[in-house]
């Protein structure tokens, strides 16, 4: 489910809401809004107002809603949350209006300021729920009497059985391999598109050789989030997490492989709780990349 359309449907529910550091969407003293199972609800122009607010904090209603509604943990809903914030942001930063789906656009002024366009409102409920409600209309029937197998059943199980086979065999030799990769301790060979791990020393610097001297700090180390197989991939994911509290980067392993990594202040003898820590808030397994 988009988080626009949890941003939409909470705004129904709620009558208002807040995004961090945008402003607050809140419907017209005269228009109340209908939340109708079973019909369309078209609200009128300007229906919506919106009040602008770059100190604008997180809404936790719309954090406890979407943990609610996606049975996310609230760190991993407020990450989803912070990373739609910012990819509005960095939209409307480049002069280009974000559309929140369901709800209207946002756009930049010459002021700075964002103002917003509302757009074609529907029922949220309606958008989100009729889709599950026609799968299970076509799958339950109580009338349908039971089948006699055939020849041209069972060759279809056993091509079934053979492709299920298969997939299981990869992804066995698939995670051997992300367990050996894991294990590999990153080199000096490692490239960094934009922090060094590995500084070069100036007084090691002789005419037709330059020297790379690996950064010996016990209480700084490097733990890679997660493994990409382009560079605009990772890039991306960068920009999506970062924050002020989160200063990430890109590695480059080799031609097809990168890591997303993030810097630890601490020593690595404290470094088993940082990692399960990080694990769980970002779903996969980190690991140190400069042991």
């Amino acid at each position: 489910m988009k988080i626009e359309q949890l941003i939409v449907q909470y705004l129904f529910t709620n009558k208002s809401v807040t995004l961090q550091h945008i402003g607050t969407f809140s419907f017209a003293t005269d228009v109340v809004p209908q939340a109708d199972d079973n019909k369309e609800v078209q609200l009128p122009e300007n229906a919506i107002q919106f009040t602008y607010n770059p100190h604008a904090e997180h809404d936790e209603g719309l954090i406890d809603f979407i943990v609610q509604t996606t049975r996310k943990i609230k760190p991993l809903a407020t990450s989803d949350l912070d990373s739609f914030i910012i990819l509005s942001r960095e939209y409307l930063n480049i002069g280009k209006p974000y559309i929140i789906e369901g709800l209207g656009a946002l756009q930049k002024t010459q002021n700075g300021d964002y103002q917003f366009i509302q757009g074609h409102l529907e029922n949220p409920k309606l958008i989100i729920d009729k889709p599950i409600l026609e799968n299970i209309t076509n799958d339950i029937s109580f009338a349908t009497p039971q089948k006699k197998r055939s020849n041209k059943r069972a060759w279809m199980i056993g091509i079934s059985s053979l492709l299920l086979i298969i997939v299981v065999a990869t992804s066995i030799i698939y995670l051997a391999g992300e367990r050996q990769f894991i294990k590999q301790p990153v080199t000096n060979s490692v490239k960094d598109t934009s922090t060094t791990l590995f500084p070069v020393q100036p007084d090691s610097i002789k005419k037709d050789t330059i020297q790379q001297h690996v950064l010996i700090n016990d209480s700084v180390y490097t733990v890679a989030i997660k493994r990409y197989y382009t560079l605009a991939a990772a890039n991306s994911k960068k920009v999506q997490l970062s924050g002020p509290d989160r200063l990430l980067s890109v590695v480059t392993v080799d031609s097809i492989t990168y890591l997303l990594t993030m810097q630890i202040k601490g020593a690595k003898s404290d470094s088993s709780r940082v990692l399960d820590s990080l694990s769980h808030f970002y779903g996969n397994k980190v690991f140190i990349v400069n042991k």
